[in-house]
């Protein structure tokens, strides 16, 4: 993520671990979740910063965001949570603004069905052709895509793709 960004959303934001350093680099910070607790975690995590980041409650599939309200979206172990992921990276898009760029860190398809007790997981991970297939769907230029890990641990996939006009 290079610095200098204006405005960020993270998709998702949880207990925040992510807002310090998406603050590093970008000017504001918005931090969505579906979950009060969640929000009020992420706000006592991140202290005095507060002030340059937004909390919204919202949907994923359906984002308290304007059209264009962003230039970079981030969503970093947040998709296999979501009963329909396709249609966060459907908001994601509608979201950015022109150009702008999406960054998704997900589980790479495991077998584990013990997450989906423990963690509340929906999906067992995602193939990186899904997440591929879902970017080109909703018109993104996918810029980079690795699959992170050692074979024999639960790999993550991460995706950076821009939004095409």
């Amino acid at each position: 993520m290079p610095d200098g960004i204006g405005t960020v959303l993270d998709m998702g934001t949880g207990a925040g671990l992510l807002l310090s350093g998406l603050l590093r680099r970008a000017e504001r910070v918005i931090a969505v979740d579906s979950s009060t607790t969640m929000l009020d975690m992420a706000r006592k995590a991140l202290g005095k910063e507060t002030m340059r980041c937004d909390f919204r409650l919202g949907d994923l599939g359906h984002l308290p965001i304007a059209d264009g309200e962003v230039d970079l979206v981030v969503a970093c172990m947040v998709l296999h949570h979501l009963s329909h992921p396709a249609e966060a990276i459907r908001e994601a898009r509608r979201a950015l603004r022109s150009g702008g760029r999406l960054v998704i860190v997900d589980l790479y398809r495991h077998e584990d069905e013990s997450l989906r007790e423990h963690l509340a997981d929906l999906w067992l991970g995602f193939l990186p052709s899904e997440v591929e297939r879902w970017l080109r769907e909703f018109h993104f230029a996918i810029e980079g895509a690795e699959v992170v890990g050692a074979a024999d641990t639960l790999q993550l996939i991460a995706f950076e793709a821009q939004k095409e006009e």
